[in-house]
């Protein structure tokens, strides 16, 4: 089986997004044949326990990942971001939190982009027509450039949950 045809089996929302990947950790050897890093990033997210400490973690030259612990937030505190030289790949290692996720041309940008930590900023208020993805452990989301996406979210507006998540940032420039 080529790599299009594992990404199509395992592709959630495909009739809405072109790229956006949402799956459990028990098929990450479906995507074997991807790049090595992409691939290197979600064995990396495979054998994390919720006790890995939090920090930044340099995993190769073009795979990094970023493990912290923090509160969800109301949906009215939400702002998003997309990236232009990387991909993310997000799960959580415990505790649950809604993901917003918008195509880029359908939100408004936020002042310049910021090359340093390759990030685009958009308007809160496009949240409203955004899709909601659950993110809880066990499974991973990977968001593409073209992807805007807000982080973070309660999942129930008026409760604010304890979340341990880890974010693996593949380079689009390799």
């Amino acid at each position: 089986m080529d790599s299009m045809q594992i990404w199509q089996k395992h592709k959630i929302w495909s009739n809405i997004w072109d790229n956006m990947i949402f799956d459990s950790l028990e098929n990450i050897g479906e995507y074997v044949d991807f790049s090595e890093s992409f691939y290197e990033g979600l064995l990396f997210l495979k054998d994390l326990q919720k006790q890995t400490n939090d920090g930044f973690y340099r995993l190769s030259s073009s795979v990094s990942a970023t493990i912290s612990e923090y509160r969800t937030k109301s949906q009215n505190q939400a702002f998003f971001e997309s990236h232009s030289n990387h991909i993310d790949i997000h799960s959580v290692l415990s505790g649950s939190e809604k993901i917003l996720v918008e195509n880029v041309c359908k939100l408004h940008v936020l002042g310049n982009y910021d090359s340093e930590k390759d990030c685009w900023l958009y308007e809160a208020d496009s949240c409203r027509k955004a899709s909601s993805i659950l993110l809880t452990p066990g499974v991973f989301l990977v968001l593409f450039s073209d992807e805007g996406h807000s982080p973070g979210i309660r999942r129930i507006d008026s409760v604010s949950e304890k979340v341990k998540k880890v974010v693996v940032k593949v380079s689009t420039n390799v």
